[in-house]
């Protein structure tokens, strides 16, 4: 499929981004990737070039073409060429990112954009992954809206990483780092012989000798009003700022449709395609831009 598009770069910055078509990069997703004032902004601003006109201009002839087209109009500033350049760069950077953990547990995918100051605003894509059957009993997926709390050094992490292991302490601890426990923590006894977790979070076990099943805890899970505004701390660990407010306690299992799952593991919420397909545009984008320079030089 033919991708073409154009940069237009001003005394006003980045000023329009076109492209014709693509399966996966569409015009709100570039101004998305790039910080692109409308077109309505620049009228009355003593700027004589039309943003439609332009890109379709640039639209009817390849990448390169168009970009040195457009380069050529446009009045020529190194350093709006180097922060095109480098805003590229970041959205590269990202897109490698989630492509290196396509395979995270829990993984939730980030993308570049930038605010109305031109600052980069950097955001995190919540939704959920697949859940994959593991048949493990310690491991257990959150179903619908949610994150298990943890306990880290001076403070509380969140993660949708479900991946629980049973430390020589007895306590029930997540696979990643040293093992981190629960917030409220679980402790299973050395003679349990089998732990069942039902969806409303309540762990049970079995002692050695009996058939009796014994409450052990509950799997504490809570929501956020804007979890795009949590802080990642590392991995799939994530701590609560002024932006994502205050961790609420989810009720699990019940009418809200939220539920845990034991025996699964939810996956990355990467789209792998996607992401290659992203990063095969933005380099081309770049290349486009780069020659186009050498040209009008």
């Amino acid at each position: 499929m033919r991708i073409v598009c154009v940069v237009l770069v001003g005394t006003v910055g980045l000023l329009g981004v076109g492209c014709e078509s693509s399966q996966y990069v569409t015009r709100g997703e570039l101004r998305d990737l790039l910080r692109v004032p409308p077109a309505e902004t620049l009228k009355g601003a003593g700027d004589s070039w039309d943003l439609n006109t332009l890109v379709a201009e640039a639209t009817s002839a390849d990448a390169e073409v168009g970009a040195a087209a457009a380069l050529a109009t446009a009045d020529q500033r190194t350093t709006r060429l180097t922060a095109a350049v480098a805003a590229i760069d970041r959205a590269l950077a990202v897109c490698a990112d989630n492509l290196a953990n396509a395979e995270t547990t829990a993984f939730k995918r980030q993308s570049v954009g930038y605010d109305p100051s031109g600052a980069a605003s950097f955001r995190r894509n919540f939704e959920q992954g697949s859940l994959e059957n593991t048949g493990r009993q310690l491991d257990v997926g959150i179903e619908g809206d949610g994150m298990f709390p943890i306990a880290l050094a001076g403070g509380v992490g969140y993660t949708r990483n479900g991946n629980f292991f049973v430390n020589h302490e007895g306590e029930l601890v997540l696979g990643m780092g040293d093992g981190y426990r629960l917030s409220a923590p679980i402790t299973v006894p050395k003679s349990t012989t089998e732990v069942s977790i039902r969806e409303d979070g309540t762990v049970e076990g079995v002692v050695s000798g009996s058939a009796r099943r014994i409450v052990l805890g509950r799997l504490p899970v809570v929501r956020f009003r804007n979890p795009d505004g949590l802080a990642l701390r590392g991995g799939t660990i994530f701590t609560e700022t002024a932006a994502s407010g205050a961790a609420e306690e989810v009720e699990v299992g019940g009418w809200n449709g939220v539920r845990v799952l034991q025996g699964f593991l939810e996956g990355s919420n990467v789209d792998t395609d996607r992401e290659r397909i992203r990063m095969t545009f933005l380099k081309r984008w770049r290349d486009a831009i780069l020659h186009a320079v050498d040209r009008v030089k």
